[in-house]
């Protein structure tokens, strides 16, 4: 077996036994507990602020097809939130914007713990700078969103002089390139001992992979076999919303163990358990 594929079978193994051996599952579950929770403030805040550079329409579709892109089921449950929402509250209310800071800082709160789990670290670092780490990559999040939103419309708008290719990037590349940019951030950052931008990247890049590839097969099984309007019925937008989350959370987590496998040779606090490697663990 040639060495690479060798190395790679290896990584893969550890990656998908500590994913395991972490409970990886249950803390997706709860991660994305709360970012279902944040979605309805932060479409609210996101169309508020984006409506005062485009206009109510153009904002309101613009934000719909951003967060949608990362959803198997398209932009119709997004634009059902955003047309509930909207009049009731009309544009982003100090209250939604407050408890959007809340549950946003929760995502990565527990992310935070999460991550931590897999590097074997006790969150250490002070309330403040927890509190500012959540806040600026929550912030972060929500830039690129509106960032990709008007490079999408530029992109859009120029389709006549570009061609097709217009369309593939402005709805294929950019989503990805946030998704990326957005994982390689919190890769990054969250670890108390951080790891290489290289190797931070290179975990985001696995996760942004698996999450098209899981995205593509949800929206599969969606349309041929799962029937969630009979299982659920009117709240069936929002079992699939929920299933989704999770699953997307748990790549998330297991993007999360690929950089903590690979950064693990440089980290003399995290020896690689006995159970993956047949030889007695260092202590």
């Amino acid at each position: 077996m040639p060495r690479r594929l060798r190395l790679a079978l290896l990584t893969a193994h550890r990656v998908a036994s500590g994913f395991i051996r972490h409970d990886g599952l249950s803390w997706a579950a709860a991660i994305a507990f709360w970012l279902v929770l944040s979605l309805p403030p932060l479409l609210i805040a996101l169309t508020t602020i984006s409506t005062s550079l485009l206009g109510a329409e153009t904002a309101r579709d613009l934000v719909a097809d951003q967060v949608a892109a990362h959803l198997p089921t398209g932009s119709g449950l997004i634009e059902q939130i955003v047309d509930a929402e909207l009049p009731l509250f009309g544009t982003a209310s100090l209250g939604s914007l407050a408890f959007l800071l809340f549950s946003g800082s929760r995502v990565f709160g527990a992310l935070a713990r999460a991550i931590n789990v897999m590097w074997h670290h006790v969150e250490s670092d002070g309330l403040l700078r927890r509190l500012v780490i959540r806040v600026v990559l929550l912030l972060f999040v929500g830039g690129l969103v509106i960032a990709s939103a008007l490079l999408q419309l530029g992109l859009l708008g120029a389709a006549d002089d570009i061609g097709p290719l217009a369309d593939i990037v402005a709805r294929l590349v950019l989503p990805t390139a946030l998704v990326v940019a957005g994982l390689t951030l919190t890769y990054r950052l969250i670890p108390a001992d951080g790891p290489t931008w290289a190797t931070a990247l290179t975990g985001a890049l696995v996760a942004t992979a698996l999450l098209r590839l899981a995205q593509a097969g949800f929206a599969f099984l969606l349309a041929t076999v799962l029937e969630f309007d009979q299982a659920y019925g009117p709240l069936a937008g929002v079992a699939v919303l929920m299933i989704w989350a999770v699953a997307a959370c748990a790549v998330v987590l297991i993007g999360a163990e690929v950089v903590a496998t690979l950064d693990r040779h440089r980290l003399r606090h995290l020896p690689v358990p006995a159970s993956e490697t047949g030889e007695p663990s260092e202590q």
